[in-house]
């Protein structure tokens, strides 16, 4: 039987299944450890009981929590401390860090004298004018602060926590 189903925050369509696994295309709480279940987390959705739960719970479930809130807090210092050039830009470097904070994109380039801390500027009703970093995959505003490999560092580990 094809059909919609919605249920609690997801919406599925094709064959109608009482179990599956899909991508989550909301944010929710896991059934099993109760931990949030991130936009674009593997699930397991069970639509006859409504529930969501991770494929793999995470060994520790507030280490994406923590790391999420500690990159917060390297992009704040990262915005408030270092420089937003004008112009146009493109960042240099590896994009190392790729994440949805609340509603909004940020990201995180790496390169050999910069360390780029970019949120998206290019939804409807967003001032596009502010925008000083433009490329292939993205518009936003930037800053930058001199390469430090402590902090380096940092980032590429929250990447591996967030990313993983």
């Amino acid at each position: 039987m094809l059909g919609y189903i919605y249920a609690s925050q997801f919406w599925i369509i094709g064959e109608i299944k009482k179990k599956m696994s899909i991508i989550a295309k909301y944010e929710s709480t896991c059934t099993r450890c109760g931990e949030p279940i991130i936009i674009g987390d593997k699930i397991n959705w069970n639509a006859s009981e409504s529930s969501a739960s991770h494929v793999k719970c995470p060994k520790d479930p507030l280490k994406k929590k923590r790391a999420g809130e500690r990159f917060v807090s390297i992009g704040d210092s990262i915005s408030k401390t270092g420089e937003m050039p004008p112009g146009k830009n493109t960042p240099e470097g590896e994009r190392v860090l790729f994440v949805r904070v609340n509603t909004r994109y940020h990201w995180c380039y790496i390169g050999t004298d910069w360390i780029w801390y970019i949120i998206d500027n290019n939804r409807d009703g967003d001032d596009w004018g502010r925008s000083n970093v433009l490329g292939k995959e993205i518009q936003g505003i930037g800053w930058k602060v001199p390469y430090n490999e402590k902090l380096a560092q940092e980032i590429r580990d929250i990447a591996n926590i967030l990313n993983a």
